[in-house]
This record gives structure tokens, sequence and C-alpha cells, in this order.
């Protein structure tokens, strides 16, 4: 299992180089439909709920590619990946960037 301590989420602020950093939660329900033809449970449907990590940084603001860079090694000694979770626009926002930490091996990835 693995595991992410203060200890690493601190270095990842220091590398984005700012005190406004929000964690939290939240989670993808994916439906996966049995496909084993003639089985009792072809067509069955089962739902898989996939949690993670989100981070933002200041007012939605995107990662330089080297601080990315940065943070994907960090993790990678742990086995999670940075991925980016929300790139969109907002007319009264205007740009809103987050990123979530998955488990490098999840089948979600």
């Amino acid at each position: 299992m693995s595991r992410l301590d203060l200890n690493q989420l601190v270095k990842i602020r220091e590398i984005v180089n700012t005190d406004d950093v929000e964690v939290y939660t939240d989670a993808v329900v994916r439906e996966v439909t049995n496909p084993c033809v003639g089985s009792s449970e072809d067509g069955k449907v089962s739902r898989h709920v996939e949690s993670f990590l989100v981070l933002r940084f200041g007012y939605w603001a995107s990662l330089h590619e080297e601080q990315f860079d940065q943070i994907q090694e960090l993790l990678d000694k742990v086995n999670f990946k940075l991925e980016l979770w929300m790139d969109d626009w907002d007319d009264d926002c205007g740009s809103k960037v987050s990123y979530r930490i998955i488990d490098k091996y999840s089948r979600y990835a």
C-alpha cells in the first residue's frame, strides 16, 4: 500500500513556492459491465469507486512544466502519479486548474 506523508506535501509546497495550497479528496464512480458471455454474471453492471487527493495551487494556478516534473519525481518514489484533474475556463474566474494524485498502478490511471 502506498502512503503519502506530510513531509511530501510540504516538499510539494516548497517546489511550487507558495503557501496557498489546497488539498482535498474527490472520487470518480465508474460503471463496469461484465463481458463474460454465457456466465451468470454476463451483462451485470458493477460500480468501482476511485478516490484520490486533489491539489490546487493559488487561485486555480497551473504548474510550470519543471514544477510538475519535480513533483512527479517525488511522488514516483512512493508509487503515486500526478495528473491534471481539471483545466477549465470560467467567465467569472478565468482559468481554473487542479491536479490529482493517484496510485500509479491504478487500473484507472
